[in-house]
């Protein structure tokens, strides 16, 4: 009890209403509701400063990627709602689309890795580039309405739920770990929806 307490007392009121947005973002992505992009924007505005403060500074680069992309899939998103196609636009990933995002994110991977290793005081430099660089390919997938980007979201929320606990986030780190559930939840959601379709 004393450890969520004093938990509850380091959590400043920017990361929990990073945590508020973050969350209202997710579930509303895995109802595919187009009204999760603004609180995702939000979210991810409050997340570059949290991140630069904890030392991931990929992170922050990343959350900076997710305002900017957000735009782009409430667009794309309600677009589709407007055209009244919006379950038709789900869909499954390609094999050569699967190698090519696998591809990008091993290769950004290597490359955000070395950069922030040789000029950041990151402690966890691959690591960090590693979820860096997988998500920015996720998010993309998420904005694209391809099903298995859930399947990515599962392993990244994951090894979130570690990397946020090692820089004394903690509550952060919970919030992955219902990211963790949010996105499977999300992909039987969405997988059931396009069965219904295709069927």
């Amino acid at each position: 009890m004393d450890t969520i307490l004093n938990a509850i007392k380091l959590t400043s009121s920017i990361e929990w209403i990073g945590i508020v947005t973050a969350l209202l973002y997710v579930i509303l992505a895995a109802k595919e509701n187009s009204w999760c992009w603004p609180f995702g924007i939000i979210s991810a505005a409050l997340y570059i400063y949290i991140n630069f403060y904890a030392k991931l500074y990929l992170d922050s680069w990343l959350s900076l990627y997710y305002c900017l992309i957000g735009f782009y899939g409430w667009y794309y998103w309600a677009k589709q709602n407007k055209t009244k196609n919006n379950s038709k636009s789900l869909r499954k990933i390609k094999i050569s689309e699967f190698i090519y995002a696998v591809l990008i994110s091993l290769t950004g991977t290597f490359l955000l890795g070395k950069l922030s290793k040789t000029y950041t005081d990151s402690p966890l430099p691959y690591f960090d580039a590693a979820l860096t660089s997988f998500s920015l390919v996720a998010t993309f997938l998420t904005t694209q309405k391809i099903l298995e980007n859930w399947l990515f979201w599962v392993l990244i929320d994951a090894a979130y739920v570690l990397i946020y606990f090692n820089r004394q986030l903690p509550f952060t780190a919970v919030l992955n770990l219902i990211y963790t559930f949010i996105a499977v939840y999300g992909y039987f959601k969405w997988r059931k929806k396009l069965n219904e379709f295709t069927v």
